[in-house]
């Protein structure tokens, strides 16, 4: 029968002490009216993409971790403090290298990551496929992603794998005026086959 800010102290509607959670602007956790000298109540923990919840702290520097056994005296305000998230990306080169490695790791905050496309000896890098790229084939190459970028901002576990194709050469046959000859289409490293005179 009491309203907000008032509470029943078993016998009267009293003047409550209210608690405030400042979740740095994500999860809603409703403020709390609590009879004085009463304690709060711990609720559910907040969530926020790419961090962890650890704690509520009296400070916005959490210097202080709050004690919900704490007797209510006064307004509070806590504030929750977050803790990133580690994501991986794991990587399928297919014996190929790259000058300089790409990161394994990295958080929602992490600055924009470009990978570094790999090399390898008579092949030729053709596209990355992977976590949020799109489907790629060698029939239809206009989606296909050569860069890729992780923005600043993104979130979850990313795997990604270099897709290659190996060098061909043309072998030309020249008969002058004579039999038509097809030209041979060679991956490198492959011999050519003799055709019929």
């Amino acid at each position: 029968w009491c309203q907000d800010p008032l509470v029943d102290d078993g016998t009267n509607c009293v003047n409550a002490k209210m608690i405030t959670f400042d979740t740095d602007g994500w999860s809603d956790v409703p403020a709390q009216f609590i009879t004085p000298w009463g304690t709060w109540t711990r609720p559910a923990d907040p969530e926020k993409d790419g961090y962890t919840f650890w704690w509520w702290y009296t400070d916005s520097t959490y210097a202080t971790g709050f004690d919900f056994n704490t007797p209510v005296t006064s307004d509070i305000t806590v504030y929750a403090k977050w803790n990133l998230i580690n994501y991986h990306i794991t990587y399928e080169l297919n014996w190929w290298t790259v000058t300089e490695a790409n990161p394994t790791i990295y958080t929602k905050e992490s600055s924009d990551i470009t990978l570094n496309n790999p090399s390898k000896d008579n092949y030729v890098y053709e596209w990355w496929s992977g976590t949020n790229l799109p489907e790629c084939s060698t029939e239809s190459t206009s989606n296909c992603e050569k860069t890729v970028i992780i923005s600043q901002w993104s979130t979850w576990d990313r795997r990604y794998e270099a897709i290659w194709w190996q060098m061909e050469y043309n072998l030309n046959f020249d008969s002058l005026g004579g039999t038509d000859v097809p030209t041979q289409i060679i991956i490198e490293w492959k011999t050519w086959t003799r055709p019929e005179n």
